[in-house]
């Protein structure tokens, strides 16, 4: 039995696409929301007097920041994803030409 670990490139690719894409989609999304935003008019004279105005504006806020991390988050793990690809495909090309010079 062997201890060896085995990496299947081709799906841990795709995996690291389908983050990265996933990140594209959440940064659109996210964009989007952002534009959309309610303005401090819509909550009337009353809003505006109890501030619901600016309550609304700081949890806004710090959704879109918390959303922003989460894009970031996830575009370094596609990286990270990436880098194991190309580490793996990088020693499994070079224990090719090895064994190729060796026959």
């Amino acid at each position: 039995m062997s201890d060896a670990i085995s990496i299947d490139i081709d799906w841990l690719n795709n995996y690291a696409k389908s983050v990265n894409n996933a990140s594209d989609d959440m940064q659109a999304a996210d964009e989007s929301l952002n534009e959309a935003r309610i303005s401090a008019e819509s909550f009337g004279e009353l809003g505006a007097e109890v501030g619901t105005d600016v309550a609304y504006a700081r949890v806004a806020d710090h959704l879109y920041q918390q959303a922003q991390r989460g894009c970031e988050v996830l575009a370094a793990a596609a990286a990270g994803l990436r880098n194991v690809v190309t580490m793996h495909q990088t020693q499994d090309d070079d224990a090719a030409r090895e064994l190729a010079r060796n026959e």
